[in-house]
């Protein structure tokens, strides 16, 4: 059973207009930037409201459009996964220790993020985007995500994660 994301209109002319301002004025990483920005609130306006109707899920997946096809994209490995995802989130949250370990066994593919401090909803905005399985309680079922992730390369590309598991800690204890 694949899970496919709720289809959006196209964005309208002049939230399209802003969003190609904003690539031209941070670069090739735009999405990371405006997914941080979001986390921050730190661009008002349409973009901002962008954020509030389609969420970061939308920014992963979503490709401004170029006239042309884009090619398919490339499905990083769990190691480069998992590395990508300490980076981000320690550019997210500067000054916050994450531990990013990787499981094995029956839950290989699957990642386990611990820390302290930030919320675990400030937290689950970063690391929504690198998960590529969830589960789903009502029919004892896994999905499969199509999230895409964009390099400082400007290359668009599958993040190689199953489930994104957070536990955030306080004084070595566990917040539930």
């Amino acid at each position: 059973m694949t899970q496919t994301a709720t289809p959006y209109p196209p964005p309208d002319p002049e939230t399209l207009q802003a969003l190609y301002e904003y690539r031209a004025r941070v670069g090739a990483d735009w999405k990371t930037k405006l997914l941080l920005a979001w986390m921050r609130a730190s661009e008002p306006g349409l973009l901002q409201r962008l954020r509030n109707e389609r969420g970061p899920r939308w920014l992963a997946s979503y490709e401004l459009p170029e006239g042309g096809t884009s090619a398919p994209r490339r499905q990083l490995s769990r190691q480069e996964s998992s590395k990508l995802l300490k980076a981000t989130l320690r550019e997210a949250f500067p000054g916050t220790r994450f531990s990013v370990k990787l499981s094995r066994g029956t839950s290989y593919g699957n990642v386990e993020v611990f820390w302290t401090g930030p919320s675990t909803e400030n937290v689950e905005e970063v690391t929504s985007v690198f998960q590529g399985r969830g589960f789903d309680g009502t029919d004892d079922s896994t999905t499969f995500l199509d999230t895409a992730l964009m390099l400082d390369s400007g290359e668009v590309v599958k993040s190689g994660l199953g489930m994104v598991m957070l536990y955030r800690e306080r004084d070595g204890q566990e917040v539930l």
